[in-house]
């Protein structure tokens, strides 16, 4: 959320989990959403849009954006959780993003930048979060600070060959 804030939370290089800095209070949504509230945000709750599994009042395990989540057969699939283990495998870009499907509602696609086709094990993910379609783009969209722009990207779709 650093659009909003920056170093809310800390965490230990390989630890999955956050623990909030300073006098700040942390709470969760109705729809798993962070909540902050401290100085930072003048004593007001501020709602974010990071799904968080909320461990304890000092600690939480970030699942993704909740912007980004794909809802494919009623399975909510979270992007990030795929490119991490995806990311483990290549040093080549990717991106999870998401096609309409006329029986999923949603099917997860795998992009990647360049023009190598790695090959992936999908074996720990589960079988909604397994792409059902592989793309290459040439070169993904970019924001001024270097990071894969995704909405930009995903509208390159329509000019990618399919795998």
């Amino acid at each position: 959320m650093t659009e909003t804030a920056s170093h809310i939370a800390v965490k230990r290089l390989g630890s999955p989990f956050f623990k909030r800095t300073g006098h700040l209070k942390i709470s969760k949504s109705d729809s798993s959403c962070l909540k902050i509230k401290g100085l930072i945000t003048k004593n007001q709750w501020l709602q974010t849009q990071d799904i968080v599994e909320l461990i304890d009042e000092n600690t939480f395990k970030w699942l993704g954006r909740q912007d980004f989540v794909i809802n494919s057969g009623g399975f909510k699939v979270h992007p990030e959780k795929i490119e991490h283990h995806l990311k483990k495998q290549t040093d080549q870009p990717l991106i999870i993003t998401s096609l309409p499907d006329k029986v999923l509602g949603q099917k997860v696609i795998l992009l990647l930048e360049g023009t190598l086709m790695p090959t992936f094990d999908y074996s720990l993910l589960h079988p909604y979060e397994k792409p059902k379609k592989t793309l290459i783009i040439k070169k993904f969209m970019y924001t001024k600070n270097g990071k894969i722009d995704r909405k930009a990207t995903q509208k390159l779709i329509g000019r990618l060959r399919p795998f």
